[in-house]
């Protein structure tokens, strides 16, 4: 795992053997997949690697989340039956344990669990309780509560919001079968869609700048892997990392990139 200014300058190494980053609020603490030290599943730790701790102890657990009061953690768990779990009370010096995410008295299944700014959870899933195995991306709180479906395509994923709420997400809805990067409101749904990339090759993994002007993204454009940057409306995409032909694994959907505030 690597840090990098958004204009490419800085880079550094916090540590090997860990994926998925999720910075906190402040930009202090990382949430990490990984094993290190004897350790695996959901690790946090200071953002030079120091205080690593470890909050799960299955290296299934995936794509942690903070909430934002840095309390919490959201994860999801694929070969769990791909459901979305919530840890608790990571501030407390007790033994720590997670619970699943819940929803008219079910279980809710779900993968790549972001938390909002405004306090709820998006992910993608498949509505089991209103509209018959629909798929797309839905919002719920983290203790129950109303549940509502933003898109209804099942090849959307990967969302993350910007400070104003709107989400950003990476899809296969084109022909061409590539990934491209759209935003869509909270209200808006499929009405409100907007694609950000159009290509023949893969754009993926999106990430908010703190500003919400910039997304952060993935691409393989040029052949070679590497990560970019474009403005919130998709223009001006410029590449401020290159990761070369193998630089990211071939499950790299399952990744995630953190803009840190």
């Amino acid at each position: 795992m690597e840090v990098i200014n958004a204009d490419g300058s800085g880079q550094y190494k916090v540590m090997d053997n860990v994926r998925q980053p999720c910075w906190n609020a402040e930009g202090t603490w990382l949430a990490v997949n990984g094993e290190i030290q004897f350790q695996e599943g959901i690790l946090i730790m200071q953002a030079d690697g120091s205080k690593l701790r470890a909050v799960s102890s299955q290296a299934h657990h995936a794509r942690p989340s903070w909430s934002p009061q840095g309390n919490r953690i959201a994860f999801d768990a694929p070969t769990a039956g791909d459901h979305v779990f919530i840890i608790d009370n990571l501030r407390e010096n007790v033994a720590l344990a997670f619970r699943p995410l819940r929803y008219a008295d079910q279980d809710v299944p779900g993968r790549y669990v972001t938390w909002m700014p405004d306090g709820n959870l998006i992910f993608t899933s498949v509505d089991y309780w209103a509209t018959g195995q629909k798929a797309g991306l839905f919002v719920t709180g983290p203790d129950g509560g109303a549940m509502w479906q933003v898109t209804t395509s099942g090849v959307d994923t990967a969302p993350a919001v910007s400070p104003s709420g709107r989400v950003a997400f990476m899809s296969r809805r084109e022909a061409e079968g590539d990934w491209e990067i759209y935003t869509v409101s909270l209200a808006g749904g499929d009405a409100d869609l907007k694609q950000l990339t159009n290509n023949s090759v893969h754009d993926g993994l999106p990430a908010w700048s703190p500003n919400g002007q910039y997304i952060a993204f993935v691409s393989n454009e040029g052949g070679s892997w590497g990560i970019w940057v474009m403005r919130a409306d998709g223009s001006g995409r410029r590449k401020i990392k290159d990761l070369g032909p193998a630089g990211l694994l071939d499950d790299w959907t399952e990744e995630r990139i953190s803009w840190a505030p």
